[in-house]
């Protein structure tokens, strides 16, 4: 009497079982929450940045939540420098260069744009000879 092998119909997908763990999840966002890179986060979750873009894309609440994390760093930052704007003339000095960059940033002028790298070279081969620029006064 031969005996038959009857295979049960899968309720699920077929593969092998998903690196999609909480444990996993959790590792990305605090990845992204301390301001790690995509790259960065993956490699500290121990998946790849396929599996990455395949999860945020199948998973919308997934990646609105990481796209939230990945500003807090920022925002943090943001609010310690406008903190220390009143106690830290350099930090507000700092925070004007870059915020109002026309009137406060460091400009730098070439004021003998005429000088050559020949006129240098002589320079250092004879430290007397002086280049000079002369104006016309009339």
């Amino acid at each position: 009497m031969s005996k038959k092998v009857v295979k049960k119909k899968s309720k699920g997908k077929v593969g092998p079982p998903t690196k999609k763990t909480e444990e996993r999840v959790r590792q990305l966002k605090y990845a992204f929450g301390i301001g790690c890179n995509v790259r960065e986060s993956c490699l500290y979750a121990g998946i790849s940045k396929t599996t990455y873009y395949e999860w945020t894309a199948a998973d919308k609440q997934l990646s609105d939540e990481i796209a939230a994390l990945r500003e807090e760093p920022v925002l943090e930052a943001r609010k310690t420098v406008m903190e220390s704007l009143k106690d830290d003339p350099k930090t507000a000095m700092w925070f004007l260069e870059r915020k109002r960059k026309d009137e406060f940033s460091l400009r730098t002028e070439n004021i003998n744009a005429s000088v050559t790298v020949d006129d240098i070279i002589k320079a250092f081969d004879d430290p007397d000879e002086v280049i000079t620029e002369t104006e016309d006064t009339n």
